[in-house]
């Protein structure tokens, strides 16, 4: 019987020690790592610039000039003849600064210039177109004033010009310029606005009607 006890006991004890041995934890594992964070999205790129708009209709409009004797030099005014020559006209000349006459309004654009004159023989009240020209009180001659114009500069011309042979012509260089106040406009030409201007305007104020003047 003792015999029995102790081999019954040996397998409870070896039962025992299964049991525990088969619910022992084992070792932790290794640490997993964390995740890697997402990479920022890239930035769209910046569409091209567009290419550069062409200059509008631009009009420029000049404050009134005063010139006075002393403004005017001595010169000429002179034209190209027939054969390449060139016929020339002595003239007292006043030459004024004008950034606004650029290199493009010289090759393609107008410059239009008026002189103050009167209808009453008291004072200038109204805006007569050059070239103008009259016929002197002695006779025999005409007086004219024109002008002409260059990159940056507008050249206002005053000299006299024979209609009788005859007649006695006083020295343009010797007189006295009378005081003259003009007015210049310059105009891009005439590509913006779909058909050619007139070849002469009547009045300022049908210039500012064909070309939109406001």
């Amino acid at each position: 019987m003792t015999g029995l006890l102790t081999q019954i006991g040996i397998c409870l004890i070896i039962i025992c020690f299964t049991t525990v041995s088969c619910t022992k934890k084992g070792d932790p594992g290794p640490s997993g790592t964390n995740g890697t964070n997402g990479t920022n999205g890239t930035n769209g790129t910046d569409g091209t610039d567009g290419a550069p708009g062409t200059d509008g209709n631009t009009l420029y409009i000049s404050d009134t000039i005063h010139l006075i004797d002393t403004d005017f030099g001595t010169g000429y005014w002179t034209v190209p003849t027939e054969g390449g020559g060139t016929l020339g006209n002595g003239a007292r000349v006043a030459t004024i600064d004008v950034d606004t006459i650029t290199q493009r309004i010289f090759e393609s654009g107008i410059v239009v210039v008026y002189l103050k004159t009167t209808t009453n023989f008291t004072s200038p009240n109204q805006w007569t177109q050059l070239p103008f020209q009259i016929g002197s009180f002695s006779g025999g001659y005409t007086i004219n004033v024109t002008f002409a114009f260059d990159e940056g500069h507008l050249r206002i011309y005053y000299f006299f010009l024979h209609t009788d042979a005859a007649a006695t012509v006083p020295n343009i260089y010797s007189i006295v310029v009378p005081t003259l106040d003009l007015r210049y406009v310059i105009l891009p030409g005439s590509a913006g606005f779909g058909v050619a201007p007139p070849a002469r305007f009547m009045d300022d104020a049908s210039m500012k009607n064909y070309f939109r003047i406001r």
